[in-house]
């Protein structure tokens, strides 16, 4: 099979494949969520702006869609003065997507790894760096990726991180044993919301609820956090909500999106949001009222956990990070990594001799990446 790849600037043009992109990605071990057709299309139209995407699309000599990696052009200064066009992988900011990855089908990837490799030679003009954060590294993705930079490299950098999730069992009965050291006080705060009053925990099923459900995150959320002398994500990051609200209703259509919540006597006091894709419930944000009731959100998350059990659902994925809470609630650490390469261009000496990542000091990002705050 001969393969051959192309440069596309927006998905527009790749509408026709649409389908087909969905169907590589299901047979790919690269199948998440966030590499889908629905929810890049969303992030483009919320998120990216007037950022040119550089989608790299490999077909078969009739033109039948083989592989895919999903890119876009954006820019960071160094030192304020110094101009770089970097490539990034489409939904790293602003939506809360990790797992970036070579989408392919299984038996061409050894040749679509060379296409896309020449196609990036061949446009070598438009960019002088390539960021992937947040690529897992359990599952041959980062093998992938690293492989496609070793022809474009002038540096090569890698750096760990860490990723948990909680493996769930049969039912919750064994969830509850395995948890044993944090299961007594979910129980002790169960009852003791109950005598406070009437307790409920719904599930976001019709889509005239979706403004009620994300308005409600939206400010428990800005709530706990101003708790804490802190702004949450939503603040810090107004495109963030931007694309919650944007993705919501298509998520809901596609049964992926589950947003959970408490009601006591009637009013939302703690939600959940996720999405649930192939087995896998992605655990994006959360909030409770600081002033209610204490154990909100852990009796909330308990309930959504049992729900996952019920539904069969495989793992409760808390993506990137390994918190002391995280773990307690049965959480297992898995090694990431953030990769970064830069192309054979004399101005790249200056990241490569300074050993200068494309964000924290002396780094400006450029949109959207820039559009917010990381840290209040």
């Amino acid at each position: 099979m001969h393969l051959h790849a192309r440069l596309f600037i927006n998905l527009e043009e790749l509408t026709p494949y649409a389908e087909r992109w969905n169907q590589l990605l299901q047979l790919s071990q690269g199948n998440t969520i966030f590499l889908t057709w629905e929810w890049l299309y969303a992030w483009q139209t919320y998120v990216a702006g007037d950022n040119p995407l550089f989608i790299i699309a490999v077909f078969d000599n009739e033109e039948q869609l083989q592989a895919f990696l999903p890119l876009y052009q954006t820019s960071f200064k160094f030192c304020k003065y110094i101009s770089y066009t970097c490539l990034r992988p489409m939904g790293d900011c602003h939506c809360g997507a990790e797992y970036p990855d070579l989408i392919s089908a299984p038996e061409v990837i050894e040749e679509a790894l060379s296409c896309i490799g020449t196609c990036l030679q061949t446009h070598r003009q438009k960019w002088d760096c390539l960021y992937l954060r947040y690529v897992a590294g359990w599952d041959d993705a980062k093998l992938r990726l690293t492989r496609l930079y070793t022809g474009q490299r002038a540096f090569f950098r890698q750096q760990a991180t860490v990723f948990s999730s909680i493996t769930l069992p049969a039912n919750i009965e064994t969830f509850n044993r395995e948890t044993s050291a944090l299961y007594p006080l979910i129980h002790r705060q169960k009852k003791k919301l109950d005598r406070t009053g009437s307790v409920s925990i719904s599930l976001c099923q019709q889509e005239h609820d979706l403004p009620l459900y994300l308005d409600s995150l939206f400010l428990l959320h800005k709530k706990r956090w101003e708790s804490v002398g802190q702004k949450g994500s939503f603040i810090r990051r107004p495109l963030m909500q931007k694309f919650y609200r944007g993705f919501a209703a298509t998520a809901l259509r596609k049964g992926w999106l589950k947003i959970f919540a408490l009601q006591l006597d009637g009013k939302i006091m703690a939600i959940q949001i996720g999405y649930l894709y192939a087995g896998i419930f992605y655990q994006l944000q959360e909030g409770f009222d600081p002033a209610g009731p204490g154990g909100l959100g852990n009796v909330l998350r308990h309930a959504v956990i049992e729900w996952c059990i019920s539904n069969k659902v495989q793992a409760y994925d808390y993506l990137s990070g390994a918190e002391e809470h995280k773990l307690k609630w049965g959480a297992r650490q898995r090694v990431g990594y953030h990769l970064f390469t830069g192309s054979r261009k004399p101005k790249n000496l200056l990241l490569a001799l300074a050993d200068i990542w494309p964000s924290g000091r002396f780094i400006t990002e450029g949109p959207p990446a820039g559009h917010g705050r990381s840290h209040d």
